[in-house]
């Protein structure tokens, strides 16, 4: 059945700080620049769930995040979602395939792109079958060394004393095309045997072409609601950032004692919290956004002084 599409809420933005973004799709656009000419990080998630978008769904948030930059209707209630951890989910995510394909009784196909040169591509079914591949830019199947750490900053996470190069021999199409029957999807045997040939396409782009050649062509984006990052409370998507990226360097530090900067603020907790309401309600599965907004400025209001405050005393200890 075809998803609902919605209209966009007219939304009115008050300035918030000179360089504060006050329309809802520029950071989109800066995003999707950024990722044209410096590399795309992020998830691909293609799952079958014709009565729930992907977002609403637990077990895709647990496995990649919750930042939803994009969301395609697949047709026959495929949808295929490209997901970004926020900054505190790095400890939490990377937990695979199986939950995702139990939740939704369907097959499940992500592949996790790092800086669009390579893909580790991971496909499971509800019968058990899985496999793993890792598909280099550019050579189609890797040739070359991977340089990237598949372990820690990824999404579908290599296993301990797993090695990358382990994925790098050629990829049958007869993988890929047994997955696509399982599906009950149309799968282009010649079009799939090209995808993983071709070269020049890199780890974003050649993602998309496996989609479209297994037969989940795109219907439609199904829109949002409005951006997660807005002018009307910028000020507390950057507080819960923040928290994130203190969180997530306690993640790393591997023992040490955090570091001044790093240590968790009395705030840190009510504005991840934000972070994570925004996410889940982009769609409109989750809060307004004028409630949204309202708890923004009541966040601020309970904590500025307080920030200030322990500003001043860091500043004094220097």
């Amino acid at each position: 059945m075809p998803f609902p599409t919605r209209r966009r809420g007219s939304a009115s933005h008050r300035p918030v700080r000179p360089l504060a973004v006050s329309w809802p799709g520029l950071r989109r656009v800066i995003h999707d620049l950024r990722s044209a000419f410096v590399g795309y990080y992020g998830t691909w998630v293609l799952a079958r769930s014709p009565d729930r978008l992907l977002v609403e769904i637990p077990e895709v948030k647990a496995a990649f995040g919750s930042l939803f930059w994009r969301l395609e209707d697949r047709g026959d209630g495929w949808q295929l979602a490209r997901i970004i951890p926020n900054s505190h989910e790095w400890p939490r995510v990377g937990g695979g395939l199986h939950d995702l394909v139990a939740a939704t009784d369907a097959p499940v196909l992500a592949a996790w792109v790092s800086e669009s040169s390579c893909a580790r591509v991971v496909a499971a079914t509800p019968a058990g079958h899985s496999w793993s591949r890792h598909v280099s830019a550019y050579r189609g199947l890797a040739q070359d060394p991977c340089g990237f750490d598949h372990r820690r900053f990824a999404t579908l996470r290599l296993a301990p004393g797993e090695r990358v190069d382990e994925h790098d021999t050629p990829t049958p199409a007869a993988d890929i095309l047994t997955w696509a029957r399982a599906a009950a999807l149309p799968a282009d045997r010649a079009a799939v045997t090209d995808v993983l040939a071709s070269a020049g396409l890199n780890g974003h782009d050649r993602v998309q072409a496996l989609v479209d050649a297994i037969g989940a062509r795109r219907v439609s984006e199904i829109p949002r609601l409005f951006e997660p990052q807005e002018g009307d409370w910028w000020d507390a998507w950057f507080q819960g950032d923040t928290a994130g990226l203190r969180l997530c360097r306690r993640w790393t530090a591997d023992g040490e004692e955090p570091t001044d900067w790093n240590r968790e603020r009395p705030w840190d907790d009510d504005y991840l919290d934000f972070i994570d309401k925004v996410c889940a309600s982009v769609y409109g599965t989750g809060m307004p956004r004028h409630e949204i907004v309202a708890l923004a400025r009541a966040l601020d209001e309970r904590w500025t002084a307080e920030m200030a405050l322990n500003r001043q005393t860091r500043v004094g200890r220097r």
